[in-house]
């Protein structure tokens, strides 16, 4: 490949990248980033870069550095826009857009509010078929068509859309949707569609009839097309078909096309979760705690043929009871008997059994759903209103990892016998085991010499043991050679112990054999730090991240030691280092002084900086410098990131990639829940310390107080926060009292020491 493709083809890939992520400032599509990251001379990369303007296949942004992006990638992703080819100095490409690109669309479907929108669940496809609506310029007309029976959802779904519309900025009140049936207006409907434009409406739904033809309803969208010809913002036509045969005429007309199943098809969790979120509308509607049962779900489900009619039973019966129940019981019991009373139950239709859910569940108002026995049902979406149990499940070598880190305190050694073990342990470890850093090496000699020695219970310590062909041929050499010079100092192991032995040495192999560019945390948030190397190294299931404690007032000399400390890690290629901004620059100039390791010093900020780098070195681990320039830019980008405030709108902390993306680390919370929870305290906690809560502030707190819940519900006890206290009595007490408010989070009970995180997170 010459160089003027590569350089094409780097600028293509690139420009799809940005677009993706929404950066629109393209940092690294110029000619310095580029030729650093094809290794060519700068001067003939911008004669390149020109001459492939010249050919029409760049947009050119003039500035110091000029800017060039993908003109094909840009019209492929946006085909309604017109861009100049050359863009001032002060141009921004986001006024050519009139939306922003999409995050994910299975995230951005599953943030909905709309149960069976999950990834396994039955409106997961329909739904994102529906997602590019959001992101249609708003001077084109938009047409939308959901066929389905009557009574299957359809108008929920059009609420759920517009509802999106507004929290996205999209729409500016509830006012501009409008519900009309096509009978009502069919006679007369240039003088509908002039109401439309002088009401600004700009989402309208028409309800069709299973008699209505595709010729109507493309008669319709002509209309709105010539009345709408001129204006920047077209209005979306919604039909509602109520059809359940299929037509497909109707999938020509829009590429927004959707069938939606009926409500008897849809799986039994959705129907139980319709049910269920029903029940606790009529809860909060009349400040009424519901108790229901598994027979009254099963028998309400079956005596209803779609969901309007399920929600109409519902809340009739409840409003029944409530109607009719005595002062002196405030609850509502709803059971099989219930629905008997009140509504004709189809005796001869066969009723659904559910075997995987609660027997009862107490539905009380503004709060959750309490269910008397464990649910056993399979994980559903996020928006499910069941209650959904997660547990975690940890590997081997996960387990490990944590013991490990745990593992702090050094074990006494008395007699002579076991500080000659100690000797020994330590210069096998020197010599046999050169790629694990000197503290967690401390830890595994004291770990084996407990084993040796029974200085402890080593219940903890049986962790499944790889087969015999996957243990490293090291592992197995140290083992025996621990076992000989025990049996020269006359120190007995028997069997039991060298497989303990084993398994730790194979773990720890596992743990640290495949780091090739180690990351070094050095920050005042100390723990931070620690807390971000806990959850990324165990999530990874290697030690990749490492930290150092430089602010602690017991070390002296502390740039010194933190040399010694970062040559001790390096594997050959290089050390990453994040950093406070404080000691940045001292740092650097100490490294070059009196290091030979090659380094890359990047600013301490945020979670997602540290999720970013993991990244490139997983992407690239040649060396250090080969991924320099793929730092420079991520680190400008996680910069602008953090300090917006566009994450203070629900709609983007709902899909933003980062918050959703620690679904995968803290799989016991329900995040779509949880970070909304933390979200609203630590609003209020900013609000009385009168703090600006930016996006940077809000992706930290709800990272760490993630990690101190997921921590919490693995019984993980730290010992980083054990030796902790809150150095601010009035911070503590204004914390404790948000979360206090929050009945969900105030069950996990928070130390002194891990607020004392919280006040590190938002104030350092």
């Amino acid at each position: 490949m010459s160089i003027k493709s590569e350089i094409l083809e780097y600028i293509t890939i690139s420009t799809k990248k940005n677009l993706q992520k929404k950066n629109y400032g393209f940092e690294n599509c110029t000619a310095p980033i580029i030729a650093k990251s094809l290794y060519q001379d700068r001067t003939n990369v911008s004669r390149i870069l020109n001459e492939l303007f010249r050919e029409g296949k760049l947009i050119k942004k003039i500035g110091k550095p000029t800017i060039f992006i993908s003109k094909e990638t840009i019209h492929r992703e946006f085909p309604f826009i017109n861009i100049p080819d050359t863009l001032s100095k002060d141009s921004s490409f986001e006024k050519y857009i009139f939306y922003t690109h999409a995050e994910s669309k299975s995230s951005f479907a599953q943030a909905f509010h709309i149960i069976g929108s999950s990834q396994d669940g039955s409106l997961f496809n329909a739904i994102n078929r529906l997602m590019p609506i959001f992101f249609l310029p708003q001077n084109i007309l938009k047409s939308i068509i959901i066929k389905g029976e009557n009574g299957s959802g359809k108008k929920y779904i059009v609420q759920e859309l517009f509802n999106r519309f507004i929290e996205l900025g999209l729409a500016t009140d509830s006012g501009q949707l409008i519900y009309v049936d096509y009978r009502k207006i069919s006679n007369n409907l240039s003088s509908f569609i002039n109401s439309v434009k002088q009401e600004d409406k700009i989402f309208i739904a028409i309800q069709l009839s299973d008699t209505n033809t595709a010729v109507e309803i493309k008669n319709v969208l002509r209309s709105f097309e010539i009345d709408f010809f001129s204006n920047n913002l077209q209005p979306i036509v919604c039909f509602l078909y109520p059809s359940a045969d299929s037509n497909s005429e109707l999938s020509q007309i829009t590429p927004l096309y959707v069938e939606i199943p009926s409500f008897k098809s849809r799986p039994s969790i959705e129907k139980i979760d319709l049910s269920i979120s029903f029940i606790k509308h009529e809860a909060e509607r009349l400040q009424k705690t519901i108790k229901i049962t598994k027979d009254f779900l099963e028998t309400i489900i079956t005596n209803s043929n779609n969901i309007s009619l399920l929600q109409q039973n519902i809340s009739y019966i409840v409003s029944r009871k409530f109607f009719e129940s005595e002062q002196s019981k405030p609850d509502i019991l709803l059971n099989k008997n219930t629905i008997s009373e009140y509504i004709d139950i189809q005796e001869n239709q066969r009723t659904l059994h559910i075997d995987d859910i609660n027997d009862s569940f107490i539905i009380e108002p503004n709060k959750n759903i309490t269910a008397t026995t464990s649910i056993t049902t399979p994980p559903e979406a996020a928006t499910s209103q069941s209650q959904e149990i997660k547990t975690w499940n940890p590997s081997a070598i996960q387990q490990f990892a944590f013991y490990l880190e745990n593992s702090t305190k050094e074990i006494s050694y008395s007699n002579l016998e076991e500080g000659k073990m100690y000797n020994l342990l330590s210069k096998i470890f020197e010599k046999k085991f050169p790629i694990c850093d000197i503290v967690s090496k401390n830890r595994i000699i004291n770990i084996i010499l407990s084993i040796i020695f029974n200085k402890s219970n080593q219940n903890s310590l049986f962790f499944s043991l790889p087969s015999s062909d996957s243990i490293n041929s090291n592992v197995i050499n140290i083992a025996n050679s621990i076992e000989e010079r025990a049996s020269r100092m006359n120190i007995k192991i028997d069997s039991s112990q060298i497989f303990k032995i084993r398994n730790i040495l194979s773990h720890s192999f596992s743990l640290f054999s495949n780091i090739q560019i180690p990351i070094l945390l050095v920050s005042r948030n100390f723990l931070a730090s620690e807390l971000l190397k806990i959850i990324y190294n165990n999530h990874n299931k290697s030690n990749c991240i490492y930290t150092y404690n430089t602010f602690d007032s017991n070390k002296r000399n502390s740039l010194d030691s933190i040399t010694r400390y970062i040559q001790s890690i390096d594997k050959g290629k290089g050390v990453l280092l994040i950093v406070d901004s404080s000691i940045r620059a001292e740092l650097s100039n100490s490294l070059f002084m009196n290091t030979k390791t090659t380094t890359y010093i990047l600013g301490f900020s945020s979670f997602p900086l540290v999720s970013e780098c993991l990244l490139e070195i997983q992407k690239s681990s040649v060396n250090l410098l080969a991924i320099t320039p793929g730092l420079v830019i991520k680190n400008s980008s996680i910069d602008k990131l953090t300090k917006g405030h566009d994450l203070n709108e629900y709609g983007n902390r709902a899909t933003h990639e980062y918050l959703l993306s620690l679904n995968s680390y803290f799989n016991t919370l329900n995040i779509f829940e949880i970070h909304e929870r933390l979200y609203k305290i630590e609003k209020n906690i900013c609000e009385s310390l009168e703090l600006d809560l930016n996006n940077k502030l809000i992706l930290n707190f709800i990272f760490f107080m993630d990690t101190v819940l997921f921590l919490k519900d693995i019984n993980y006890d730290s010992n980083i926060f054990n030796q902790q206290k809150c150095t601010d009595e009035h911070f503590e007490n204004i914390v404790q009292k948000h979360i206090n408010k929050d009945e969900k989070i105030k069950k996990y009970s928070f130390s002194s020491g891990e607020i004392e995180l919280l006040r590190q997170i938002l104030y350092y």
